[in-house]
């Protein structure tokens, strides 16, 4: 058995925090703040940290191949918003509100420096609201989308596989898989509309 790196031990410790004092009633405002201020510094060290040696990119790329291929920019969205509620409610199972918070803050801030059309992604109870850039969709670039999406994605499902030392990425790699395009919506077909 390998030993634990000391960055894996702190990460159990933000789940036994989260889920043992948070939700405890008498859980203070101050632990919520120790454990955000936590989360978020272990969060940016595994930001810094660009390997995939788990595979994060090639089961996105495969999920974007297979289900969002050709969608024109505002059904693409809404396989986001799909693809993403069934990462987060998993990952909710096992992480708690405040982790889950914590690491998309820092990946929605990260991807609106990258891809600043990503900007009006706010976060949920259920994951990812994309209601503001809904509204716009008819001027994205559908390029430059898609590559926000795949950005926000691979780097929820590394952190949540940093987080938890590989235990969750199985499960997250098979949810994201049985999402297909007949879930999803229609394809973009040059000149057609993508109304029903």
């Amino acid at each position: 058995m390998q030993p634990h790196h000391p960055l894996q031990r702190r990460h159990r410790t933000v789940g036994w925090i989260d889920h043992r004092l948070i939700r405890r009633p008498d859980g203070s405002q101050r632990i919520h703040s120790l454990l955000l201020e936590l989360t978020t510094s272990i969060i940016t060290t595994i930001m810094a940290d660009e390997a995939d040696e788990h595979g994060h990119n090639a089961c996105v790329d495969a999920w974007m191949e297979r289900a969002a291929q050709g969608l024109a920019p505002e059904p693409l969205l809404r396989a986001f918003e799909r693809g993403f509620a069934v990462l987060w409610r998993r990952a909710h199972q096992t992480l708690g509100d405040v982790t889950l918070t914590a690491i998309m803050d820092r990946v929605l801030y990260t991807a609106a420096e990258q891809f600043p059309l990503l900007a009006p992604l706010a976060i949920e109870a259920t994951g990812i609201k994309c209601e503001e850039l809904v509204a716009s969709a008819g001027g994205m670039d559908r390029d430059q989308l898609a590559e926000g999406i795949r950005f926000v994605m691979t780097q929820f499902l590394s952190i949540l596989g940093s987080l938890t030392s590989e235990i969750l990425t199985p499960a997250l790699h098979s949810e994201l898989s049985k999402i297909g395009p007949d879930k999803l919506g229609t394809p973009a077909h040059k000149g057609e509309d993508t109304e029903p």
